[in-house]
C-alpha cells in the first residue's frame, strides 16, 4: 500500500481501499490548479487491482456502504 491509501473494509477475498489524490502542489505550496479527490480501489488479497472508481466509500447508519 501507498502512504495515501487506507483500508476501509475487507470482504472475504477483496480489500476496499480509500486513496486520496492531491494535484496542483509545488513542494508544500498549493497552486491555482489544486484539486483534491478520493478514489475507491478494490483489490484482491495479492494486491491486484480489480476496479477503481472516483469517490469516497462511507458506511451509513443503516449498515450499508455507499460511494459518494
Amino acid at each position: 500500500m501507498e502512504p495515501d491509501q487506507s483500508v476501509l473494509y475487507v470482504d472475504k477475498d477483496r480489500l476496499y481501499i480509500n486513496q486520496w489524490i492531491e494535484e496542483g502542489l509545488e513542494g508544500d505550496a498549493i497552486t491555482n490548479n489544486y484539486k483534491y479527490y478520493e478514489k475507491l480501489l478494490v483489490m484482491d488479497l495479492d494486491g491486484n487491482l480489480i476496479s477503481e472508481r472516483t469517490g469516497s466509500l462511507s458506511l451509513y447508519p443503516n449498515g450499508k456502504w455507499y460511494l459518494s
